[in-house]
């Protein structure tokens, strides 16, 4: 039984140790055997880092690392080419101090490909420079790797104007790389992010990008099928089993195959094809060696960025009701005109269900641990309530669905929608119906939204036992402001609030 990898380990470092490696070297062959441009969306510590070290190995050459695996078995010949990879996370704040990191990094670049380092170039114009030279030098067209692209615009969006700041650094230095795909002296473009910004312009006026994000083919080149599950991580679940079995997480007569379960319900669940699931990778291998069920992902991906986003944005969109995606919303997101369910989704809180046509997707939460981090988290910022204060609304809930108490019922919803009335959220039936729904999903009863019935629309029905549905029905009033009568005419008048 190989060792698991630590979080941040390299390719190279994993193969090098032997460690335990999730094969996914299938997906970038036909990368590598058709050069071009190409993007690949993913949540947060999802793996789209250790693909791209993956790729940046094949591209250099680096046979002696693939022994064994998929791609070493196949007749890519492993050819080298000068490869040049840069992050953009964690570079600094500001117009020049922003420029100025990206400059450094890509000197560093620079010198591990034996180069001069130079600093009388803008970023753009110090990467044309260098991927010149190293064709002329290598005689071979250079590959260009570009990971978590839009992180100088996450890491600052609580600051709109410098966010805005960033994104025409992005855009000029994006420009070049534009350019250089046009050329002849470029292999291969390949760029990750966990958004799609249309404003940084990376992905308006390619040729032939190739945005891999919903291709059916690469739905499983990050996180574990399981069959991968199957295959590679079983022999991990006997000691996760006792470990829970002796702290008292699980009762003694519990069976390997009742913790499998368990941990499929919790981590499985991803899809960008509509048909095939995959397990949350960070989640799952911190598990098995911490061995407690935990939002490992959660805890360490929770995305202040989102969080942000829905404070700047919250109030130019209504936050879905029945989420659904279209390829056109995927390719047009705009930080400044934030559609939820595409927000939600880039950032893995809401995933593929099914296809509803060619370019049109349902959306659903993927698993448990996203299900509780949105319970306990999203709700407190929805409502503007301390956790504890929601989750004793939640008990409310369920306590008056259990009981068939329709005036508690009432009552909680209630205090939703002054709660809600009092946040950002568009003012309307749509937010405050949204709101509620995010709400009852809490309690785990079987909730339909919008249900079709023969009578036309119903906003909710709550099924809480074989024999019992709540039907809940909403409507939005705007109330005109009183009228002003003079003091001694308004004691003779009553008013009834509604």
């Amino acid at each position: 039984m190989l060792e698991l990898p630590s979080d941040g380990q390299t390719f190279s470092q994993i193969r090098e140790n032997n460690l335990l490696y999730v094969d996914k070297t299938k997906f970038l062959y036909p990368i590598i055997k058709k050069p071009g441009c190409y993007f690949l969306s993913r949540p947060r510590r999802f793996g789209k880092s250790m693909l791209l070290d993956t790729l940046r190995e094949l591209l250099k050459g680096k046979r002696d690392l693939f022994k064994d695996l998929w791609i070493d078995q196949s007749d890519y010949d492993f050819k080298p080419y000068p490869v040049i990879t840069l992050s953009m996370a964690g570079l600094g704040h500001g117009e020049e101090k922003l420029e100025q990191d990206l400059i450094n990094r890509l000197n560093v670049e620079a010198i591990n490909h034996g180069l001069e380092p130079l600093d009388d170039f803008s970023p753009g114009g110090l990467l044309k420079r260098m991927v010149t030279t190293l064709n002329q030098k290598t005689k071979e067209r250079v590959a260009i790797l570009v990971d978590e692209y839009e992180a100088p615009i996450q890491e600052v969006i609580n600051d709109l104007n410098l966010a805005q700041i960033h994104r025409q650094v992005l855009l000029t230095f994006y420009l070049s790389i534009k350019a250089l795909a046009d050329s002849n002296k470029t292999h291969l473009v390949y760029v990750t992010g966990e958004t799609k910004f249309t404003q940084t312009s990376f992905f308006s006026g390619f040729n032939n990008l190739n945005d891999l994000t919903l291709n059916p083919n690469f739905n499983a080149a990050c996180g574990f099928t399981l069959e991968e599950f199957e295959t590679y991580f079983t022999l991990y679940l006997p000691d996760v089993l006792k470990f829970n079995q002796s702290e008292g997480f699980m009762s003694a007569t519990a069976s390997l195959e009742d913790q499998k379960k368990d941990i499929i319900d919790y981590y499985d669940g991803y899809c960008w094809d509509g048909e095939n699931r995959i397990l949350n990778p960070f989640s799952l291998i911190k598990m098995l060696d911490r061995k407690l069920l935990k939002p490992y992902w959660f805890e360490t991906a929770t995305p202040s960025f989102l969080m942000e986003l829905l404070k700047h944005g919250v109030s130019e969109f209504e936050f879905p009701v029945n989420p659904t995606m279209t390829t056109y919303d995927l390719n047009s997101v705009d930080f400044l005109n934030l559609e939820a369910n595409v927000l939600l989704f880039q950032t893995g809180y809401l995933t593929v269900d099914k296809m509803i046509k060619p370019d049109e997707y349902l959306l659903r939460r993927p698993n448990k641990e996203v299900s509780e981090a949105i319970d306990s988290n999203l709700l407190n910022f929805l409502l503007g309530q301390t956790r504890q204060t929601v989750n004793q609304l939640i008990e409310r809930l369920q306590k008056a669905l259990e009981k068939l108490d329709s005036i508690s019922l009432g009552a909680c919803f209630h205090d939703i929608l002054v709660w809600n009335s009092h946040m950002a959220l568009k003012a309307s039936e749509g937010s405050g119906q949204a709101v509620i729904l995010s709400v009852l999903q809490a309690t785990h009863f079987n909730v339909v939204s919008e249900g079709i019935q023969a009578e036309g629309l119903i906003n909710f029905l709550i099924t809480t036992r074989k024999d019992t549905v709540f039907v809940c029905e909403f409507k939005s009033e705007k109330l005109e402001p009183k009228p002003k009568f003079p003091r001694e005419k308004s004691k003779r008048l009553k008013y009834k609030d509604k």
